[in-house]
């Protein structure tokens, strides 16, 4: 996938649909691979093994996430929109799915807050699309 804008929603549309089909990317590139190695192989086998990737390996993990969370929310609310959002994306290259489970994480470990969240949300912590796109206002609580 390739995206051609700036502009933070595109940005954000983008990683929305790259999150899909991430896990097709990985499987494809490891059956590329293993396909290769498969090939130099003498005398080749009867069956070929199938590969299936469950998880990419990432070059980051959640607490990484939640490290940059901590880092940028302080004790005064800020507003958490698109913009916000797609300039995280954008610079650190996560899912918004990993980025909503690592605030997640820290709601529930009592560092920070989301001051506009009303009751359960069992699948995102933010609503970043809401208020017109300027999202919610979270702050750090330690």
């Amino acid at each position: 996938l390739v995206y051609i804008t700036r502009h933070p929603l595109g940005i954000v549309k983008f990683f929305e649909v790259s999150e899909k089909v991430d896990i097709i990317q990985n499987n494809v590139r490891a059956q590329t691979q293993f396909d290769r190695a498969f090939k130099k192989q003498n005398p080749l086998p009867f069956f070929k093994p199938e590969i299936n990737v469950q998880e990419s390996d990432k070059p980051y993990t959640i607490n990484d996430i939640e490290e940059y969370w901590l880092s940028i929310l302080k004790e005064e609310p800020i507003q958490f929109g698109i913009e916000k959002l797609a300039e995280i994306l954008e610079k650190k290259g996560w899912f918004i799915k990993e980025i909503q489970k690592a605030f997640e994480q820290l709601e529930k470990d009592g560092m920070v807050i989301n001051e506009d969240k009303k009751g359960k949300r069992p699948k995102y912590q933010i609503h970043y699309k809401r208020n017109n796109n300027k999202g919610e206002r979270l702050k750090r609580l330690k």
